[in-house]
């Protein structure tokens, strides 16, 4: 509440920070920018950037931008390959589904295709199932993209089989990606056995994507590859903090054997006991689950808990969480 400390942080905003009416002073001239970060498109308030962006005396003329907080692990630039043969921006953001992302600016401005494809008219084309069998072959990764989205919207039979075929097969990474995110909306066997490659493949945001996959899913056989790939796969970042978020929905005893067999078996030898006590350490650090079932919780703190079971899974405790809904003691 200083007055002196106040001023002096708005001082350092000012000189460190891209503030709204710099925005407007350098005239942007990308036709479309594509905003990651929270807020940037709250169109909530009286100013925000992504209005200064195409309000401004610049050529950007498009945004995507959050109105909200957003999903750190979300594909902003999924199938932004269409962009680039042509689609308009409208119908791209068609394909993203990324709840806060929105478009500010004209949904109809297009870039000149960079090869022979036009994907504005493949957009406008009815939905074939030849046709789209035919695009899979295409050169192109995001035409690939394409067709698997239509064959899936448009309930492909065997569609399934064909997405785990060609993540199994396909040299595209986001190919590959494609193919994980539409088996996740299937839910099925083909889902469940294909998150076992994923986790080693060589796209790293298709192992980190895996991990949350996978604990939602839930299953212990799901254990000892996280496990594995904490240890082994060491220089990514994200999937060793996916891993160790969310090692409490399993099962406990079957997280600590998956410890102890992997450090019995790994060929790493640099900070192997620390990475043990760091994973010990996350799969033992389930108060949040107890305090969240125990009346002696504050009712504030429990509703705090029950909001990120949205985020975690916790099965190890649905038959608490299913008690709790039914006492009619419970606030």
């Amino acid at each position: 509440d200083d007055p002196k400390v106040i001023a002096e942080d708005s001082l350092l905003d000012l000189r460190t920070g891209i503030i709204l009416s710099e925005v407007t002073e350098f005239k942007p001239n990308s036709r479309m920018v594509i905003f990651d970060a929270c807020y940037n498109g709250d169109f909530r308030e009286k100013d925000y950037i992504a209005g200064r962006y195409i309000m401004s005396e610049g050529k950007c003329v498009t945004t995507f931008a959050n109105s909200v907080n957003v999903l750190q692990d979300k594909m902003a630039n999924e199938m932004l390959g269409l962009l680039g043969m042509g689609a308009r921006v409208g119908q791209w953001a068609k394909l993203t589904n990324i709840l806060e992302s929105h478009i500010t600016g004209d949904p109809t401005l297009r870039f000149q295709s960079i090869n022979e494809v036009d994907a504005n008219a493949l957009f406008k084309e009815p939905y074939s199932e030849s046709r789209m069998l035919e695009l899979l072959q295409s050169p192109y990764a995001d035409i690939q993209n394409f067709a698997l989205h239509n064959l899936y919207r448009n309930d492909y039979p065997g569609i399934s089989d064909l997405l785990r075929k060609t993540f199994e097969t396909s040299s595209f990474m986001m190919v590959r990606f494609t193919c994980l995110a539409l088996l996740e909306k299937i839910s099925d066997k083909n889902f469940r056995e294909v998150l076992h490659l994923a986790i080693t493949d060589s796209y790293e945001f298709i192992r980190r994507t895996s991990v949350r996959m996978m604990q939602h899913v839930g299953l212990n056989e799901y254990v000892y590859p996280q496990i594995k790939a904490y240890v082994e796969d060491n220089l990514s970042e994200r999937v060793a903090f996916n891993v160790s978020l969310g090692l409490q929905v399993f099962d406990q005893a079957a997280v600590q054997a998956a410890i102890d067999k992997v450090m019995a078996e790994t060929y790493v030898l640099q900070d192997k006991e620390e990475m043990r006590k760091v994973l010990e350490n996350a799969n033992n650090s389930r108060s949040m689950q107890k305090e969240l079932l125990s009346k002696e919780t504050s009712e504030r703190w429990r509703i705090l808990y029950c909001n990120s079971l949205k985020n975690h899974m916790a099965h190890a405790c649905v038959d608490g969480l299913l008690a709790l809904l039914t006492d009619s003691s419970e606030s």
